[in-house]
């Protein structure tokens, strides 16, 4: 398989702190990675790094084959595309306006959308369950409901990387699983490439091809639940979860503490 992520000697911090140190590894197109560790020690720096978005940052980082170091914003934004807190929106916007962010690298300065993208944007909030939403303000929204109009977001910028930083906030049950569901599938069969801070490391076992364990800004190990024994998960995850049993069932990884 080919890489849709490749990330080498990367560093990323604020000012003069240096969060992330020397960090390599790669993402294969179709895959979605994830990335464990305790509070603070640079899941969101890393992610922040790879999409340029406020932290300095050095290193090598292709997407699909590209460096995207040096692009502009909305050749970036054609590249990269991040699912974040549901609290970095600015509010006044209505839940359709969050939603048709989306199209930025794909409009012409004060060209209106056609109609494919108009087609696409209702398709998006059909599959998503999203008409309901639209016409309300975004910041009256959920956490849970504001996380699905950010990831329709994601399905209209259609880029071939996906950053995700805890995507699963503010979902209940049932939509935490379909969340992950839909995210696999939309990457498996379009050929994206997905990576996605989690904090759950039942979720990132279970949905994730690989997971990074990261502690004190490195990467310390790296998992992959199909093939590595419940042993050897326990083993490589215990630097950051502390001691645990691991049990395998069927597509599922369970975490006992």
């Amino acid at each position: 398989m080919t890489a849709g992520l490749w990330v080498e000697h990367f560093w990323a911090g604020y000012k003069k702190k240096t969060v992330v140190e020397d960090v390599s590894f790669a993402v294969n197109r179709g895959e979605l990675a994830g990335v464990l560790g305790e509070n603070g020690c640079g899941k969101t720096t890393l992610l922040k790094g790879i999409a340029g978005l406020g932290v300095r940052h050095g290193g090598k980082v292709l997407a699909d084959g590209q460096d995207i170091g040096g692009m502009s914003v909305k050749k970036r934004a054609a590249k990269v595309s991040v699912l974040a807190s549901k609290n970095d929106i600015p509010t006044g916007l209505l839940a359709r306006e969050v939603l048709e962010m989306g199209w930025y690298p794909q409009l012409s300065f004060l060209r209106p959308p056609g109609e494919r993208l108009l087609e696409k944007r209702d398709q998006v909030a059909k599959k998503l369950e999203l008409e309901e939403l639209l016409p309300q303000y975004f910041e009256k929204l959920s956490q849970g409901q504001g996380q699905r109009v950010l990831l329709g977001r994601l399905f209209l910028q259609d880029t071939p990387l996906v950053l995700l930083d805890e995507p699963d906030a503010g979902l209940d049950f049932r939509r935490k699983h379909a969340f992950f569901l839909q995210i696999r599938q939309w990457l498996l069969e379009e050929g994206k490439t997905g990576l996605a801070v989690l904090h759950d490391p039942g979720l990132a076992l279970t949905y994730c091809d690989r997971v990074f364990c990261m502690k004190r800004g490195k990467i310390i190990g790296t998992i992959e639940p199909k093939a590595d024994t419940e042993e050897e998960i326990a083993e490589k995850i215990r630097p950051v979860t502390g001691i645990v049993k691991v049990t395998k069932c069927q597509r599922s990884v369970i975490i006992f503490p």
